[in-house]
């Protein structure tokens, strides 16, 4: 599987063109293919010592599939990194 993507990093709101190239030399069928964007936050604070890692949210997926035993198959698609909300830093030194 080689994935190919425009840039590091990415804005909400932004539309990423995904491509995907699957050389599937098996002799089993693959099912699908799960893209997923994913929040994972950490929060610190340094008085009093304390850590807090709330649970990765999943904040969009694209499925796609099957690519049969013995085939190649290329996907382009697009990607939407979905419009968010950043965490209440109004306390933040950063």
């Amino acid at each position: 599987v080689t994935v190919r993507l425009p840039a590091q990093g990415v804005c909400p709101g932004q539309v990423v063109p995904v491509t995907v190239s699957v050389r599937n030399r098996t002799s089993v069928e693959l099912v699908k293919i799960v893209f997923a964007i994913t929040s994972r936050e950490r929060y610190r604070s340094q008085q009093p010592p304390s850590e807090y890692e709330p649970p990765e949210e999943v904040l969009t997926t694209l499925k796609r599939g099957p690519v049969l035993a013995h085939t190649t198959r290329d996907f382009v698609f697009q990607l939407a990194v979905p419009d968010f909300l950043p965490p209440n830093m109004d306390q933040c030194n950063i």
